[in-house]
């Protein structure tokens, strides 16, 4: 089994690059066991969704604004 270590750096790498099969499998499997990792992962694209909301962002765009 990959370390946590070696999983967020695949994580990371993966936002960017498409990922061999070997480390894609066991990354897959890592995640299966490892709560903290899938935590890791889902904070990873909340930050990528934000960002990319903050991106297109402008100031008459209200819809970014809660109510």
């Amino acid at each position: 089994m990959r370390s946590c270590r070696e999983a967020a750096l695949l994580l990371t790498r993966a936002q960017h690059d498409k990922l061999d099969f070997a480390d894609r499998i066991g990354l897959r499997i890592h995640l299966l066991q490892c709560k903290r990792c899938r935590r890791f992962e889902q904070q990873q694209k909340l930050i990528t969704q934000a960002m990319g909301r903050w991106r297109n962002y402008t100031d008459t765009d209200d819809s970014l604004i809660g109510d």
